[in-house]
């Protein structure tokens, strides 16, 4: 896949991303979800850095990076009575 077709998809990925930052909780799993809702929406920042510099590597690195955060986030199971990682 060309690196410009990778930025495409990660700027199509973003609002979806960004989404997922929105939600929060108080249960007993708040300090892993509020964990993995900070590395979200850090990665999100980096990866939207690097598109806007034109940076296809590194932009390809924090893409790999969130997709690992948002592959976590299944181990999330129950947050305010929504099934967070069944979503």
């Amino acid at each position: 896949m060309k690196p410009t077709i990778k930025i495409k998809a990660a700027r199509a990925l973003l609002p979806t991303l960004l989404a997922l930052v929105a939600s929060s909780s108080h249960s007993a799993s708040e300090v892993n979800l509020i964990q993995k809702m900070a590395s979200l929406q850090y990665f999100t920042h980096k990866v939207t850095l690097a598109i806007d510099h034109k940076n296809p590597q590194l932009s390809q690195f924090y893409l790999q990076e969130l997709e690992k955060v948002v592959n976590n986030l299944t181990e999330v199971n129950i947050d305010h009575g929504k099934p967070i990682g069944l979503l």
